[in-house]
């Protein structure tokens, strides 16, 4: 059990750590990777503390995410910003990207206080795509990794937050599932007291930090789509499209989903719409299913067993790659961390 004195220890050393970072990354090459869960960084405070400890006594320690590895692997020059959010779809990660960004679903009055202002429920319409008017959900899992705070909504510089919480609930299978809290209301203030009261109209968009601050890039990394929030294959790359567009940035590389959801709920579909962004994007897009399918296990000298075997005959990941249904175990991160680097030295964007 951690102790009171080991908790500030490593609350000290990351503070010390993520300091400094931000210092040297001022003048870094900076390289956004979006996405949900398979792109955030999936361990609580402390555990981060002591996985940077660990990293500065030479101990070594997993990584939680692909963009971790990622930047171990990357010179000085280029640093990473990590805008993966868990359970987002890809209407929602639109929506803090910029390309189509969420508007307010009703007419809501600002005090001139930095009182916040209850605008509704978790799926109460509240926030819909400009895309497409549905509702969206950001879920706030981390103030600095949203990038949504600070917004900025009819010019008024603002919070927006989320007063719920995620809670795990066991399956039917034995295995924790995440869901959202649904009674959670998302609520609006201002950064700063103003001199009067603001009149917000119905539809008038939220500009988030990220639209702000996170164009012009260097380079833009998009994983999406696990969770849904398109149709099919054509309606992902005109969303993929529209993120690049909005980035101003020519530079990027698309990791494709690995697994079959709602959208493409066969391998069958899920081939087809790799060839589609193949067709599209070619080698700015990876067939990350394909590659984990045919070569991960052995690209990090596993041995496949009985039951990665079948998985393999079926199109599907190898399991000993994964944590969950979902999520990797740290040699799968190992694995698209490596692909990307590869692909970044391929397109010439890093040395």
């Amino acid at each position: 059990m951690t102790s009171r004195r080991e908790k500030n220890i490593y609350c000290t050393i990351i503070f010390i750590i993520v300091f400094t970072v931000s210092c040297k990354k001022e003048n870094k090459k900076e390289i956004v990777c979006w996405g949900d869960s398979l792109t955030a960084q999936n361990e609580g405070k402390l555990d981060i503390a002591k996985n940077y400890l660990k990293t500065l006594l030479n101990i070594g320690t997993p990584n939680t995410s692909y963009p971790q590895y990622l930047e171990q692997s990357l010179n000085e020059e280029y640093g990473i910003i990590n805008c993966g959010i868990g359970g987002e779809n890809t209407l929602t990660i639109m929506s803090r990207q910029g390309a189509y960004p969420m508007l307010i679903n009703r007419n809501i009055t600002l005090p001139a206080s930095t009182n916040p202002v209850t605008i509704g429920h978790f799926q109460d319409s509240i926030l819909i795509s400009s895309y497409d008017n549905r509702i969206i959900t950001p879920l706030f899992q981390g103030k600095s990794c949203a990038r949504i705070n600070n917004c900025t909504i009819n010019g008024i510089e603002c919070i927006l937050k989320w007063e719920g919480k995620g809670v795990k609930i066991d399956s039917t299978k034995g295995k924790k599932i995440y869901i959202a809290d649904s009674m959670g209301v998302y609520t609006i203030e201002r950064a700063e007291s103003g001199k009067n009261e603001a009149k917000i109209k119905k539809g008038t968009p939220i500009v988030t930090w990220a639209m702000k601050n996170l164009r012009n890039a260097y380079v833009n990394i998009f994983f999406m789509g696990q969770n849904g929030g398109f149709k099919d294959s054509n309606e992902l790359i005109t969303q993929y499209k529209s993120m690049i567009k909005y980035s101003n940035c020519n530079r990027f590389i698309i990791i494709g989903y690995h697994k079959p959801n709602s959208a493409t709920p066969s391998i069958k579909s899920m081939i087809e719409m790799e060839n589609n962004l193949t067709k599209q994007f070619g080698r700015n897009y990876i067939n990350l299913r394909l590659f984990l399918n045919k070569k991960g296990l052995a690209s990090v000298d596993l041995k496949a067993n009985k039951e990665d075997l079948d998985s393999i005959k079926k199109g599907l990941v190898p399991p000993q790659l994964m944590k969950d249904g979902c999520h990797f175990k740290p040699e799968g991160y190992q694995i698209i961390a490596r692909l990307v680097k590869e692909r970044l030295k391929e397109l010439k964007y890093i040395n």
